[in-house]
This record gives structure tokens, C-alpha cells and sequence, in this order.
């Protein structure tokens, strides 16, 4: 059997402060999980773009003002961008997102055991779909918190609500998703102006075309599978000799490409040409690590 429809799907929280308020005062029911979404080149291993790092401090802070045990875990997404050249390490291999995401929670205190990571996604749709059929389905994580930054909630609600809404996932408690938009800090005025046409554009897409043609996990599947430019087999074989298309600079600085190495220098070093079929390999790897820490997590919780 299978089941997933949003029981409720529309706090929108636009101040932390009072977010955490609400939780502490009983208002707010409380969290199975926090979700993390990614935004971009990190500028370090352990140190996230400042919006990116926002997204981080918020989900701490929310994670704080629950009680005792019933503090959520931080599921943190992205293996990267496909706009800009992937973080690597010093010895050459990617740093992905999500664990530069999950570096700034640790460093704030939050205990290895519940923060998780999702490194298979190369875009929002991928997070929510990664994020559900390899974690919150199977962690029996139905109350989530997405937390992102302000340029961002819009379309990234409209990809989490239709994505966690469809049939075709582990039986369950319905889904219920809250929202957190965070500042756009660091991002000039120009690279958020440069984001919001695109953002809006695409957030009607997927209201209008994709959510209406694609009505279960199945189809999400095999249209990502098939289709996607970052997903499917034939178009990441044809992306791996390719030069790349030429993205505008107050776009591509909005995706964390070049526009930060001046203020802060990247502790390690991005691929020049970056192969982006061999990366998405090795996240999907990844990614069927992080199903096993899940597992682990749960163990422990009982």
C-alpha cells in the first residue's frame, strides 16, 4: 500500500524569530525534520555561501526550540550546481553541497546522529524528489520544515508540494510541510533581480505543466530518468564533452560562481571543465550511503 498527500501545506514563516517563538510557546506543534535545501558553490569545505549559510543557522535555531528528544533531525540537500564548476577537494574530489551544509550545522552544536545529507540532486526538483524517496519516506519523517532563502520559497514550494502530494511512496501518516524563507544575504541586488524572473517562470511551470502531467512518483521517476538534462543517461553522456552554455554573471554569482572569491577566498579548489556525468555517479553513491545512516538513525531512535 502506498499513501502521500499533504495533509497541510501552507505556513509560511518569513522571520525565524518567530518561528522559534511559536515552537517554544507550544503554538507550533514541532518538527519530524528540517530540510535543508542547497543554493550554490560552497566557499569552503566546512563553510557555506552566506544565503546558504542563513538557511543553516535557521535550521539550528528552529532544531533548538524543540524539547528533549523530540528535536528533529537536518536532512541537507544538493550534490551541486549545474551552473557553476563544482567545489573540489585538496585531493580533487567534490565536495558536495550538502556536506558543506551539514559541516555548518555540526559546527553549531547539532549531533552527528541526526544530521543527514542528500548529494544526488543538481536542482530543486531533484532535492524534493531525492529527499523523499531516499530519506523522509523511509524514516517516517512526515512533518518537515523546507527552509530556503527568500528569492527561493516560492518555487521551491510549489516543487515541495507537488512532489510530496503524489501517490506511489512507502506507506505512511500523510505529509504536512511548513516553509521558512531565510535573507538573501551576500547576494548583490542585481543577482536576486537576476534570479527572480527565472524563479517565477519556473515556478509556473511546474504549477501548470509538470504537476499536472506528471501525477505520481512512477511518472516523477521516469520523466527524470528519461528526460531531465541533469538526471537521464543520453543527456548527461552529451553534457560530459560539453562546453557548457554561457550563464550571465549576476546570474551565475547568484549560484555561488565567482562572485565571493574576492571578499573570501575558496579553501579548496573548483573543477575547471568538471565532468558533471562522472559527479552525479558518484553522488548517487553517495546517496545510497546516506539511506544506510538513515537506517541508523532510526535504530538508535527506538
Amino acid at each position: 500500500m502506498t499513501t502521500s498527500a499533504i495533509t497541510t501545506s501552507g505556513d509560511m514563516w518569513i522571520s525565524v524569530d518567530d518561528l522559534v517563538t511559536s515552537l517554544q510557546s507550544g503554538a507550533e506543534g514541532g518538527f519530524d525534520c528540517i530540510v535543508v535545501l542547497g543554493g550554490g558553490v560552497p566557499l569552503g569545505p566546512s563553510t557555506q555561501l552566506p544565503f546558504v549559510a542563513n538557511r543553516c543557522a535557521a535550521a539550528v535555531d528552529v532544531r533548538s526550540a524543540h524539547h528533549g528528544a523530540a528535536q528533529p533531525a537536518i536532512l541537507c540537500l544538493s550534490a551541486g550546481t549545474a551552473h557553476a564548476a563544482q567545489l573540489l577537494s585538496p585531493a580533487g574530489l567534490p565536495v558536495w553541497e550538502a556536506t558543506v551544509s551539514a559541516a555548518e550545522c555540526l559546527k553549531r552544536g547539532v549531533p552527528s546522529s541526526h544530521v543527514f545529507v542528500e548529494t544526488t540532486s543538481y536542482d530543486t526538483i531533484g532535492n524534493a524528489f531525492f529527499a523523499r524517496t531516499s530519506h523522509t519516506d523511509h524514516a517516517g519523517w512526515r512533518k518537515l520544515l523546507v527552509i530556503t532563502s527568500a528569492f527561493h520559497v516560492e518555487r521551491s514550494k510549489a516543487i515541495f508540494d507537488w512532489i510530496f502530494s503524489l501517490p506511489g511512496g512507502v506507506e505512511g501518516e500523510p505529509y504536512s510541510l511548513s516553509y521558512l524563507a531565510t535573507p538573501d544575504d551576500g547576494l548583490s541586488p542585481r543577482a536576486v533581480e537576476a534570479r527572480a524572473a527565472r524563479e517565477a517562470k519556473s515556478a509556473r511551470t511546474v504549477r501548470e505543466v509538470l504537476s499536472v502531467s506528471h501525477r505520481s512518483l512512477g511518472a516523477v521517476h521516469a520523466w527524470i530518468s528519461r528526460d531531465h538534462d541533469l538526471y537521464a543517461a543520453h543527456k548527461l553522456a552529451e553534457r560530459a564533452s560539453d562546453a557548457g552554455a554561457h550563464v550571465a554573471p549576476a546570474l551565475l554569482a547568484s549560484y555561488g560562481g565567482g562572485g565571493y572569491s574576492a571578499a573570501a577566498p575558496r579553501s579548496a579548489k573548483l573543477g575547471g571543465g568538471g565532468n558533471l556525468g562522472t559527479l552525479l555517479l558518484m553522488s548517487a553513491a553517495a546517496g545510497a550511503a546516506a539511506a544506510l545512516l538513515v537506517a541508523g538513525f532510526l535504530q538508535r531512535a527506538r
